[in-house]
């Protein structure tokens, strides 16, 4: 087991990493934002919002087990979505607005999109991200006619470790034995989505890059010690628990995956092995490379690449829940 100076000091140096690049990003989005508004891309208020719902009340770290639902009115049910933020499992948050806008997005395509949080490390473990995870879907299916839903219509997306985490949904989102869902115990439903969209996500753990951070090394391992619960050699099945491409099999639902070529983190070849692997197992799949995008380039929201990964996502979604 790591000291715990020792994860502190991972923690704060990926943390102070990621925060340089999440300060990056936002300069960027807020230099183009001086020339394009949201509105002009789709990014309108959806009709209809609810913040900060606890779907696991009760329980510690509540504070992060909340959601926001965003719908329009509609005479007849609509098929349910859920967002899920990025942020490596241990930042991020449901409330960036770069989610508030792709809730919105979807929404107004014709959605009740519930848009999550979930607790993070280096308090929690990325057992617990999942379980959070579901919990919220379960939670959603439960009360998604409150809204105007369908529950039996249902479809996730996200970015990043979200895209990691949209995956796990994918793929074992029936799997309430592996992750009960938080909060939910005895529940009707399940995690379990028709169709997902994961953007730059970690798919394989074991074969995930262990320099995906531009810091000294050793702060890498140490990292993905926390993250594997241990020595990443030692615990290979901790590893393949938290892996979505573990649990492929004739259940899994169509997914499109959607990764720049020029992801700085080094997660394009983890999209491409897990396609391949999706293929194999005779799952529907489609890939959309993303030609010289980075990381999170979808969160300038004006770009062309942009455009048209966010209308495809919604495409995608059309093509099996409607």
């Amino acid at each position: 087991m790591l000291k715990r100076s020792q994860l502190i000091l991972a923690i704060v140096a990926v943390s102070f990493f990621c925060s340089c690049a999440v300060a990056k990003m936002l300069h960027e989005q807020n230099e183009g934002q001086k020339t394009h508004s949201p509105e002009d891309y789709g990014f309108v208020r959806s009709q209809h919002v609810r913040n900060d719902i606890v779907y696991a009340p009760g329980l510690r770290g509540e504070k992060r087990l909340r959601l926001d639902v965003h719908w329009n009115d509609s005479k007849t049910p609509q098929p349910i979505a859920f967002v899920i933020h990025g942020g490596g499992w241990f930042m991020g948050s449901k409330d960036q607005a770069f989610q508030d806008r792709v809730s919105d997005l979807i929404a107004n395509h014709g959605y009740v999109v519930f848009n999550l949080d979930y607790r993070m490390i280096p308090k929690y473990t990325v057992v617990d991200c999942i379980q959070d995870t579901f919990g919220a879907i379960v939670w959603a299916k439960k009360h998604a006619k409150e809204f105007g839903g369908d529950p039996m219509r249902a479809g996730a997306t996200g970015f990043s470790a979200g895209g990691h985490l949209s995956g796990m949904v994918a793929t074992a989102g029936d799997r309430m034995d592996v992750f009960p869902p938080t909060g939910q115990k005895g529940a009707e439903y399940n995690a379990s989505v028709k169709v997902a969209v994961p953007f730059y996500g970690v798919y394989d753990l074991l074969t995930a890059p262990r320099d995906v951070f531009p810091v000294p090394m050793f702060l890498n391992r140490l990292f993905y010690r926390y993250v594997f619960i241990g020595n990443p050699d030692k615990n290979k099945e901790i590893g393949r628990k938290i892996s979505p491409i573990t649990y492929i099999s004739d259940h899994t639902p169509p997914q499109l995956v959607v990764c720049g070529d020029a992801d700085s983190l080094k997660l394009y070849p983890q999209s491409i092995e897990y396609v391949e692997a999706l293929k194999k197992a005779g799952r529907t799949v489609e890939f959309i490379t993303v030609k010289g995008a980075d990381h999170a380039f979808n969160g300038q929201y004006w770009t062309p690449e942009s455009q048209n990964a966010h209308k495809a996502m919604l495409d995608f979604f059309d093509k099996y829940l409607k």
